[in-house]
């Protein structure tokens, strides 16, 4: 049979019924198309509305999952559906959660994080976290999102019990009290470690005073900002020429933007670079 009779029977197989391969008359001709076992049937009962005290929690959940499904959706995207409006409006005024001076301190508190600030509304709403401590609820997120690894619970929105709350904040006050030496501080900038001993800048060089005194903290303090130099009071293992220099006055250290180091202390007239040696005779 040549290419054009086979052709021609291909064409009246497919235009002629009576031609056409043998099926039985019950069997479908294409497969039938599978349900998605996720889709909701149309049949099934609507889901009852969601009482008022669950709907944190709902936004809190979706926020967080979205969070960790960063690749598929934009944070911006979920929060086009859960706005700041709409919560103030559920959740902030008289006679709900919270007033809007305290909504305002949640909101400063938590860095303008609305998953956060949601978690402090309900916490409040459950009376483990009383309004007049929002305040303090700023430090503990700092501290929390530095050293998350030594918190039991790392996902601050599966604390939700009142023991759970006693926990975060006892550990967060234990890593704070051990903070009280800024130098021990861990996962902060030196320029934000020890903004309150930074006095100014000068041709560049950021200038931090350690006030007259001797005491551990201040020497754990000339220690760090003496790191990499060969003063005797930054050395780290001695705190005597420390505390000779700091009880008779303040030093003052400064560290240029390329890592450059010089310590002034105007009671004794030194002046010295990294390297210990003065800088005092030299002609510039």
């Amino acid at each position: 049979m040549n290419r054009f009779k086979i052709s021609e029977l291909a064409k009246k197989v497919l235009e002629n019924t009576e031609v056409a391969p043998r099926i039985k008359p019950s069997e479908p001709t294409t497969k039938p198309r599978r349900s998605n076992p996720l889709r909701v049937p149309r049949t099934a009962p609507k889901t009852a509305p969601k009482a008022e005290q669950d709907v944190i929690d709902d936004i809190v959940a979706r926020l967080t999952k979205l969070n960790e499904r960063k690749s598929t959706y934009s944070l911006s995207e979920m929060l086009s559906e859960i706005n700041q409006d709409d919560i103030e409006k559920k959740f902030v005024g008289p006679g709900k959660v919270v007033k809007r001076d305290e909504f305002a301190e949640i909101m400063k508190a938590t860095n303008n994080k609305l998953a956060i600030a949601l978690w402090m509304v309900k916490r409040i709403e459950d009376k483990f976290i009383l309004p007049e401590d929002i305040y303090k609820w700023e430090e503990y997120f700092d501290i929390f999102k530095r050293l998350k690894r030594e918190f039991p619970v790392k996902d601050i929105n599966q604390i939700k019990t009142e023991d759970q709350i006693d926990e975060f904040v006892k550990k967060a006050i234990e890593i704070r009290d051990r903070e009280v030496d800024p130098s021990k501080k861990k996962g902060v900038e030196k320029s934000d470690k020890y903004k309150d001993l930074r006095i100014g800048e000068v041709s560049g060089f950021q200038v931090y005073k350690i006030p007259k005194g001797t005491s551990d903290e201040m020497y754990g303090v000339a220690c760090d900002l003496g790191s990499g130099t060969d003063w005797c009071t930054a050395t780290g293992n001695t705190k005597t020429w420390f505390d000779r220099y700091a009880k008779d006055g303040p030093l003052y250290i400064f560290i240029g933007p390329n890592g450059e180091k010089y310590q002034f202390h105007y009671e004794t007239g030194s002046y010295m670079d990294k390297n210990d040696r003065s800088i005092l005779d030299r002609n510039f």
